[in-house]
């Protein structure tokens, strides 16, 4: 029998060094590399193996947007959730639900709120 869980899958970001073309300053920026591809064959190994009812998928990348078709005709339920839901619209389309993650910001904050108080 499956039980009701959970997987966060973190992918770590690389850092790059590059020259601002405005000012010429060098600086780092941190990209991610490979992220698209990897949560894409997730959701198609973990779809088809019936790992999961309802995968929530916080990315706006439209890369992602066959994988979620693919396992939504058969059957499973995809919910979209987004800080920026406006940026990611065709993948909120392909989606089941979407979510605007912006409504929850506050509820965040008191929380952690709380626990910084001890409460």
């Amino acid at each position: 029998p499956r039980f009701p869980g959970y997987d966060v899958i973190l992918k770590e970001r690389k850092q790059r060094s590059f020259v601002c073309p405005v000012c010429g300053e060098r600086t780092e920026k941190s990209e991610e590399k490979g992220v698209d591809v990897a949560l894409s064959t997730d959701l198609l190994m973990h779809g088809v193996q019936g790992s999961f009812d309802i995968a929530v998928v916080l990315s706006n990348d439209s890369d992602l947007i066959p994988a979620i078709r693919f396992i939504s005709r058969r059957g499973k339920k995809v919910i979209h959730a987004s800080f920026l839901p406006e940026e990611g619209e065709d993948v909120a389309l392909s989606c089941w639900y979407s979510m605007d993650l912006r409504r929850y910001k506050e509820l965040v904050h008191k929380a952690e709120a709380k626990k910084i108080k001890g409460e």
